[in-house]
């Protein structure tokens, strides 16, 4: 009768570990999913920064105001050099 009791109490615990492991093996993915994540927004905001700083050196500098006209509604228009 004994013995019974202990052969069920060893099965309820074989899968109570086998659950665990299971638990601890989603943790591990999880924190593996969650660095890449990490990592690609990074290289995203780098890319992003960059492409930024490239637009502003190209665009940067390169306008300049030849001639500029100040009016009003009267008709009258002054040149401003």
């Amino acid at each position: 009768m004994k013995k019974e009791n202990e052969n069920a109490r060893d099965s309820v615990a074989a899968i109570g570990i086998g659950a665990m492991i299971v638990f601890i093996a989603l943790i591990l993915v999880a924190a593996v999913a969650s660095a890449v994540i990490i990592q690609t927004g990074e290289k995203l905001q780098q890319n992003a920064q960059q492409t930024g700083s490239d637009t502003q050196q190209e665009i940067g500098g390169k306008i300049s105001i030849i001639t500029a006209w100040v009016g009003d509604q009267t008709g009258g228009a002054e040149k401003i050099v």
